[in-house]
């Protein structure tokens, strides 16, 4: 824990001004990636197929909708490491939004009933409504983490991976499997999906001969809002990211648990100040963090307090905007009813 008497607020933060992105950007994807980059899909199924059933999620004619799934590396054992996202579009949207779900949330639960194993609850009520309430006027992205919700496959899928272990250990064991990867790291495997998505999404869309896309916005809370960050720090297409619950920098991450982090959360190849930096790097761009007070799982307020004012100072000169809010009173890991509000709003407007 920092002595607050003496110690930097920000240790760590290396970006001072615009010019500092595209390099520290550029060496966060390689990092990343590897080489070769974002790799693509290697299949593409009918959204209503394999549990899918966005009839029952969004409230508005839906035009097209479909799974990608992406086979991105081997295990230790030489098992394949697979993933899906889900895609709906519908007629006349203008914006997309990305739904970023977390370590044991799911999107559609016949999906999680046909072919995952036990463990995986639907994702909450809250996420659920944003994605009734934001269709029709945004296409639409729903991303689970990888071995969670939709990921979550049986163990005929993977079967070295200890089913047995918490969502969370789980990602653990796969910060282990390095042995087959050629250049990289594992955790391209949380972002190789929603990226590539977002690729199809806006390929897709030119081929049909529409404008592109007016506003990308991307949102997730807990391991969500993880991917929110990350996703909004690599690509500075997404125009608006909304992290809630997501992160925090490393040396306040633990002020409330001890444990430190979530292997993802501990094994970023750069500051969380940095990357908070990076996501609103160019004009136009803006990004919330958004901590809930009381929130008994992590990432509450009393550990944003004593390097928010510092940061805020510090990326004044980034063209783009940042607003780090304290939802007061919440005391609960979720998306609460003032959070859904502001989203809201900042999507559709």
């Amino acid at each position: 824990m920092l002595d607050l008497a003496t110690a930097n607020p920000m240790p760590g933060m290396t970006i001072t001004t615009a010019a500092d992105i595209p390099v520290k950007r550029d060496a966060l994807k390689t990092a990343v990636f590897g080489p070769a980059g974002i790799s693509g899909y290697s299949g593409m199924f009918d959204g209503n197929a394999h549990g899918g059933a966005p009839s029952g999620l969004y409230l508005k004619p839906i035009a097209s909708t479909y799974w990608l799934s992406f086979n991105m590396g081997k295990t230790n054992a030489n098992e394949d490491i697979i993933s899906r996202t889900h895609t709906t579009t519908f007629a006349g949207s203008t914006k997309l939004l990305i739904i970023n779900g977390g370590h044991g949330q799911a999107f559609f639960p016949a999906a999680v009933a046909a072919e995952t194993r036990p463990g995986m609850a639907a994702i909450s009520q809250e996420t659920q409504w944003m994605a009734e309430a934001l269709s029709g006027g945004c296409d639409v992205i729903l991303s689970s983490m990888p071995f969670n919700g939709e990921n979550a496959f049986t163990t005929s899928y993977c079967p070295s991976m200890p089913f047995a272990q918490s969502n969370t250990s789980v990602h653990e064991w796969l910060g282990l499997q390095t042995t087959n990867i050629a250049s990289g790291s594992p955790l391209k495997y949380f972002l190789i999906p929603p990226l590539s998505a977002l690729n199809t999404a806006i390929e897709s869309r030119a081929n049909a001969g529409l404008p592109p896309y007016e506003k990308i916005s991307v949102m997730g809370y807990s391991g969500g809002g993880w991917a929110t960050t990350a996703m909004a720090a690599i690509d500075p297409r997404i125009t608006q990211a909304f992290s809630v619950a997501g992160s925090l920098p490393m040396e306040y991450r633990g002020w409330h648990r001890p444990d430190g982090g979530d292997w993802e959360q501990r094994s970023m190849p750069a500051s969380y100040y940095d990357l908070y930096a990076m996501s609103i790097g160019e004009v136009g761009r803006k990004a919330w963090l958004i901590h809930n007070e009381f929130d008994p799982c992590c990432f509450r307020t009393a550990s944003v307090l004593p390097w928010a004012k510092p940061f805020l100072d510090r990326v004044a000169v980034l063209p783009g905007e940042i607003s780090i809010v304290s939802e007061t009173g919440a005391a609960a890991h979720t998306i609460n009813h003032a959070t859904r509000l502001l989203i809201m709003d900042a999507v559709n407007n």
